[in-house]
């Protein structure tokens, strides 16, 4: 019996699970607590937002290394974030990634700072060499490419 059917709907249905759980419902939960004004209930979900960031930032990776079971794991995770409730997202939080965080704070911070410092030169590099392109090819492309379209059609080739 032939299940490359069954085979191809579990993963999309694990997927399609891990995404309900993993972004649509605590998107929604995560809005009604903005417009409750509750506190401790904002904290509970911007703590179940950066365990999911970190979460996703090892994503990539996880993918490469485990086998097709990664999404149904990633849906046993996300449920037990949320569910009973989403004080095991700042369980996890507190425990594992505040002091983690906390004690690479200043690193963290550095190495921000640095790729900042990087991506600003960068562009104020590729923005001096395009402006330079500009003024040294510009005119001569813009000039190639009035003449292709002005051009006449050029007579004679295969077949006339």
């Amino acid at each position: 019996v032939d299940n490359t059917k069954g085979r191809m709907v579990a993963p999309a249905l694990v997927w399609m699970l891990s995404c309900v759980f993993g972004r649509f419902l605590p998107v929604m939960l995560s809005y009604q607590a903005v417009l409750s004004r509750d506190k401790e209930r904002q904290r509970m979900w911007v703590s179940f937002w950066i365990t999911h960031a970190l979460f996703a930032a090892f994503e990539s990776i996880a993918i490469m290394t485990l086998s097709t079971s990664y999404y149904f794991i990633k849906t046993v995770v996300l449920l037990f974030l949320i569910y009973p409730s989403p004080k095991n997202a700042m369980a996890v939080y507190e425990s594992v990634w505040r002091p983690s965080l906390k004690k690479h704070e200043k690193f963290i911070d550095s190495g921000l700072e640095s790729l900042s410092r990087s991506a600003v030169k960068f562009v104020n590099q590729a923005r001096k060499l395009g402006i330079r392109h500009l003024r040294t090819q510009g005119a001569a492309a813009i000039q190639a490419s009035i003449q292709l379209l002005t051009a006449p059609p050029q007579q004679g080739g295969e077949g006339e």
